[in-house]
């Protein structure tokens, strides 16, 4: 197995695969989730290269979030635009979870476009087209996937959303009208209290709705990645 540390675009990345030799045929881009460290997702690499035939075919590529919160009393720790987590907590208390569906922060569209010129770079460097492009993520990193996967309403490889939601309401059910269909894994937990279950099935109706292939996932567990969504994307990565 080969780990190297890139910079693609204006993002610090770890790019993992089998073997540095072989080209790829997919890239996989997949996103951390607010407050956790850049290469946080890499052992998920790790396990998907021992243990599926494939291993040899994909590439994977981890961009760190461009926002350090050292500032914020968490060393180490990145974001793709700032949070207050405690008074989405709050919020979610009061039972108002509809705040997520219309919420765009200011920062959003510049990262956005940070991911998609990292995609680029990256793709350039594989010798790869846009379909061939898996693009995802956990919590926070699904959501940018989102952002940019119907941002550029193209067609992709496929998109894996772990623990994600809706926000950019509006917006985002326009371009999924748009976007050629798309092969989606999505997973949520019932019981998850960062981003409440409902929270994804908003998220995975609107995507149906716009015409793609949702295989969503529901667990019983908090916010994190259960076995079954690890295996759904591992099958996502392998199909043609």
């Amino acid at each position: 197995m080969s780990m190297r540390r890139v910079r693609y675009g204006a993002l610090n990345c770890t790019v993992v695969e089998a073997d540095s030799e072989q080209r790829p045929d997919r890239l996989a881009v997949l996103c951390h989730g607010f407050g956790a460290p850049g290469d946080d997702l890499v052992p998920l690499a790790d396990e998907l290269l021992a243990h599926f035939p494939w291993k040899h075919r994909v590439r994977f590529v981890f961009p760190a979030a461009p926002l350090s919160l050292d500032e914020w009393g968490m060393p180490g720790a990145r974001a793709w635009w700032p949070i207050s987590i405690q008074s989405l907590l709050s919020a979610f208390e009061r039972g108002e979870t509809d705040v997520l569906k219309d919420f765009s922060p200011q920062e959003l569209p510049a990262v956005r476009d940070a991911l998609d010129l990292c995609c680029s770079a990256a793709l350039e460097d594989a010798g790869l087209g846009r379909d061939r492009l898996v693009l995802g993520g956990f919590s926070q990193g699904a959501m940018i996937s989102t952002e940019l996967a119907l941002h550029r309403a193209e067609r992709l490889a496929g998109l894996i959303l772990w623990s994600g939601t809706l926000i950019r309401r509006p917006y985002w059910t326009q371009q999924a009208e748009l976007t050629p269909p798309l092969r989606v894994v999505q997973s949520h937990g019932r019981q998850d209290t960062v981003l409440p279950f409902v929270t994804g099935e908003w998220l995975r109706d609107l995507l149906v709705a716009g015409g793609h292939d949702v295989n969503f996932l529901p667990f019983n567990g908090p916010h994190t990645i259960p076995m079954p969504a690890f295996e759904a994307a591992a099958h996502l990565l392998d199909a043609d």
